[in-house]
C-alpha cells in the first residue's frame, strides 16, 4: 500500500517542482521555469514557448540577471517564462478543496480557494482531502485524495510549454467535460484516456490505469492498442500491457435504511458536532462503497470522501456543518472499477445550541424542528423546556410537525454543581421543642436557587425533620425538632439527586427549667363508656356508663362507677316450669339492668396498654313472655345478683378501647309467673372516654 501522501509530502513538492531551482515570492500566476539546455538561445525559447519570436521581449523583461543583449545562454541557468497575456484569463481555477492541498504556481504552497491554474501547474492533495478544479469551458477536475495531477491548459490558449496532456501521475481523478467542451486527454504512466463527458481515471500503486466511464464516450490507449469504453463499462491498462476489454461497472447501491431527513449537531469544544448514520443494502459480492458528503448538490465542496469496507454495510460519518447537506454513495469491486453514484440526498444538519438555564438545569435549542423530551408533549425546537441537568434525558427532533420522522438525542447527565448554603436565621415553633431554620441558597455566581425540591438529612440521628416551605428568592425555611440532640448539628441539604451542601454547626435549643418535684402528681378524672356484651344464653346487652377513677400509689388507679344497659333475647327454650299441667317454653324476654363495677387498674391515664380486675353489684328488672299448651302468657321479675371481668384497655386518642370477660351470677328477688335466673360467662366491649 503506497504510503501516506500525508507523511510523504517532501516527495510530493519535489515532484511537482522538478523544474524549478530558486523561488519568487512575486512570481506571476502561470509562470514557468526552464533549466536552460546546450544550444538554447532566447530566439529559439520564444518560438517554443510562446509560438511567436517576439516572445524575446518577455524573456528578457522576466529574466534581468541575463545582462546585455546578445545573451550567451549557459547551460544550468534557470530562466522564467511568465505567461503571455491572454484576456481570458488563467486555464482554470481551483473551486474548491478539502484538508491539505498544495498547488505549483509555479511554487509549492498551499492552496487556497479559486486559485488561478494555468497550464503546466501542479495539484496534490494529501491524505482524506480533495479538490475541484473547472475549465474555462466548464470541464471539471475533481481530484480524490492522494492525487498529483498536471494540469492541462484550454485549446484556445495562445502559448504553450512542452506539457501536452494533462497528467494523473498518481491519485483518483474525475473529469467531467461541459457540454461545449472538446474531447480532452489524460495521460498516465501507463496509458493515455481521451474523456469526453464524465469518466473517473485511478492510478493505483502498480502505476495501473483504471478509467471508469459514466456518459458520452471515452477509450484508453496503451501499448499501441485503443479500447473504446461504452458508458457504465471500465477498463484498465497495467504498465507495459494492452487495455483490457471494457467490463461493466457495478451497480448503483441502495440503501436499506436511508440517511435520516435531520442530523442534531450539539457543540462540542465550540463546534457543531453531528453523526450522519444510514446502512447500504447488502450485496451478494462484497464491494467496497465509496461515501461522499457535499456542502452543494454538484458535489465540488466535499465535507466528507470515505471509503466504507467491503463486507460493511453500515456507516457514521461526522458532520462539522450546519445547513443542508447531500449525500450519495458508489460501489467499488476488486478490480478497482468504480460504479456511478447514485441520487443524492438531502440532509439537514441542525445546530443543537445549550444556552445557560437556571441553576441545575439544561435548556436547549433546536431552531427548525419538532422535539419531544422523554416522551413527552411534541413542541417547536425553540421551545423545549429546561431539563434536570443531573438527569440523562432523551430527546427525539425530527421536520415533522408531529415528531414522526425524530432522531434521538441524548443529554446524558451532568456533574453536580456546587452550591452555598447560607443560615440565614433560628426561631421557636410549635411545639416549644421545633424550630424553623431559614437558609438560603445560591448558585457560584450568586443567583438564588428559588423553587427546588430538596433532600435534608441531619448529622445527629436524634435530629427530627419535618415539612419545607419555599419562601422564594432561593429562601427555605426548614422545620427541625432538635430537642433530643446533645451537641450542635449540621443539616445536609441537596437538590434532587445531587451531592449535598453541608450548613454551618447548628446549637440545639436550651432545655426548659422546671421546678422540682418530691414525687409523681396526678389528677383524678371522670369517665364515660359505652359498650356491647353477650353471654352464653345467647343474651346481648347494650349498655353505658360513667366513673371516676382515683391514682393509687405511682402508677395505678382505682375507678367506681354505673352502667345501665338492656338484655334481650327472642330465642324460645324450656323454662323448666309448669303451668296447668304443661310445660312452660319461654318465647323472650327483657331486662333493665343496673350494674355498679369497682376496678383496680395496674397502670395510669398515660399508659398506653393498661390490664384490670373488676366486680360488680347488680340489679335487673324482667319481663319475660312465656307460652304452653294451656295459652301464653308473660311475667315480671326483679334480679339481683354480681359479676366479675377481667378486662384490658388500649390507648385510642383522647379515650381507651376495652375489652372484659368475666362470670354473671343472679337470683330472684320477686316474681309472678316464672323467671329466667342468667348464669352465664360474658363478653363485653366497648370504648371508654377518659382515662
Amino acid at each position: 500500500m503506497r504510503q501516506s501522501l500525508l507523511r510523504s509530502f517532501p516527495f510530493v513538492i519535489s515532484a511537482i517542482v522538478a523544474t524549478a531551482s530558486i523561488a519568487h515570492a512575486d512570481d506571476a500566476p502561470g509562470t514557468v521555469r526552464y533549466t536552460v539546455q546546450k544550444g538554447d538561445t532566447c530566439a529559439k525559447l520564444a518560438l517554443r514557448v510562446y509560438k511567436d519570436p517576439r516572445g524575446v521581449g518577455l524573456i528578457h523583461t522576466a529574466n534581468p540577471g541575463l545582462g546585455p543583449l546578445p545573451h550567451n545562454l549557459v547551460p544550468g541557468t534557470v530562466l522564467l517564462f511568465p505567461p503571455k497575456a491572454d484576456k481570458d484569463g488563467p486555464d482554470a481555477r481551483l473551486t474548491a478543496f478539502r484538508n491539505q492541498v498544495i498547488v505549483q504556481v509555479p511554487d509549492s504552497r498551499p492552496a487556497k480557494k479559486e486559485d488561478a491554474l494555468f497550464r503546466g501547474n501542479k495539484v496534490a492533495t494529501a491524505t482524506n482531502s480533495s479538490a475541484d478544479v473547472r475549465f474555462k469551458d466548464d470541464s471539471r477536475l475533481g481530484l480524490g485524495e492522494e492525487t498529483l495531477v498536471v494540469i492541462l491548459g484550454g485549446a484556445e490558449n495562445k502559448y504553450a510549454h512542452a506539457v501536452p496532456d494533462t497528467t494523473l501521475v498518481f491519485g483518483t481523478l474525475r473529469a467531467r467535460l461541459g457540454a461545449a467542451a472538446k474531447p480532452q486527454s489524460v495521460s498516465t504512466e501507463a496509458a493515455k484516456i481521451s474523456v469526453a463527458g464524465e469518466t473517473q481515471v485511478k492510478v493505483d500503486a502498480a502505476k495501473t490505469a483504471i478509467v471508469s466511464n459514466y456518459r458520452g464516450k471515452a477509450s484508453v490507449t496503451a501499448q499501441k492498442k485503443t479500447v473504446a469504453i461504452p458508458e457504465n463499462y471500465g477498463s484498465k491498462a497495467e504498465k507495459g500491457k494492452a487495455p483490457t476489454t471494457p467490463k461493466p461497472l457495478p451497480a448503483v447501491p441502495t440503501f436499506v435504511h436511508s440517511p435520516p431527513s435531520l442530523v442534531l449537531a450539539p457543540t462540542i469544544n465550540g463546534a457543531p458536532s453531528g453523526l450522519l448514520t444510514a446502512a447500504l443494502t447488502k450485496e451478494a459480492t462484497p464491494l467496497v462503497h465509496h461515501v461522499q458528503v457535499a456542502r452543494d448538490a454538484a458535489f465540488t465542496d466535499l465535507v466528507a470522501d470515505v471509503k466504507v469496507p467491503a463486507g460493511t454495510e453500515s456507516f457514521a460519518i461526522p458532520v462539522a456543518e450546519t445547513g443542508d447537506v447531500y449525500v450519495r454513495a458508489s460501489a467499488i469491486d476488486s478490480e478497482g472499477f468504480e460504479g456511478a453514484f447514485q441520487s443524492a440526498k438531502t440532509v439537514s444538519v441542525v445546530p443543537v445550541d445549550e444556552s445557560k438555564g437556571a441553576f441545575g438545569q439544561r435548556q436547549v435549542r433546536i431552531a427548525g424542528a419538532f422535539c419531544s423530551v422523554d416522551g413527552g408533549p411534541v413542541v417547536a425546537g425553540e421551545k423545549v423546556p429546561a431539563v434536570d441537568a443531573s438527569k440523562k434525558h432523551a430527546v427525539r427532533c425530527g421536520k415533522a410537525s408531529d415528531g414522526s420522522d425524530g432522531v434521538p438525542l441524548v443529554l446524558e447527565a451532568l456533574p453536580a454543581q456546587a452550591f452555598r448554603v447560607d443560615v440565614l436565621s433560628t426561631t421557636s415553633a410549635s411545639p416549644a421543642a421545633g424550630q424553623w431554620v431559614q437558609v438560603k441558597l445560591s448558585a457560584p455566581d450568586g443567583a438564588p436557587i428559588p423553587g427546588r425540591s430538596l433532600r435534608v438529612a441531619p448529622s445527629d440521628l436524634a435530629v427530627r425533620l419535618g415539612r419545607v416551605d419555599g419562601q422564594g428568592e432561593g429562601v427555605y425555611a426548614l422545620y427541625v425538632d432538635a430537642s433530643a440532640a446533645k451537641s450542635p448539628y449540621t443539616l445536609a441539604i441537596a437538590l434532587g439527586d445531587e451531592a449535598p451542601t453541608q450548613t454551618g454547626p447548628l446549637a440545639p435549643p436550651a432545655p426548659k427549667a422546671s421546678a422540682p418535684t418530691t414525687g409523681p402528681t396526678r389528677d383524678s378524672a371522670i369517665y364515660g363508656e359505652l359498650g356491647v356484651g353477650l353471654d352464653t344464653n345467647v343474651t346481648a346487652r347494650f349498655f353505658g356508663g360513667l366513673g371516676y377513677l382515683v391514682p393509687v400509689g405511682t402508677k395505678n388507679t382505682f375507678s367506681a362507677g354505673a352502667r345501665i344497659g338492656v338484655d334481650a333475647s327472642t330465642g324460645s327454650k324450656d323454662a323448666g316450669l309448669v303451668f296447668n299441667n304443661a310445660p312452660v317454653t319461654v318465647t323472650a324476654h327483657e331486662e333493665l339492668a343496673l350494674a355498679f363495677p369497682f376496678a383496680l387498674r395496674f397502670g395510669d391515664k398515660n399508659s398506653a396498654v393498661v390490664p384490670y380486675i373488676s366486680v360488680a353489684p347488680t340489679v335487673a328488672f324482667q319481663t319475660s313472655r312465656f307460652s304452653s299448651s294451656a295459652g301464653a302468657t308473660k311475667g315480671n321479675a326483679i334480679l339481683a345478683g354480681g359479676e366479675g371481668a377481667v378486662g384490658v384497655a388500649l390507648g385510642g386518642g383522647p379515650g381507651t378501647f376495652f375489652g372484659e370477660v368475666g362470670f354473671r351470677g343472679q337470683t330472684d328477688v320477686n316474681h309472678e309467673v316464672g323467671v329466667i335466673v342468667p348464669r352465664a360467662a360474658f363478653l363485653t366491649l366497648g370504648y371508654r372516654l377518659g382515662r
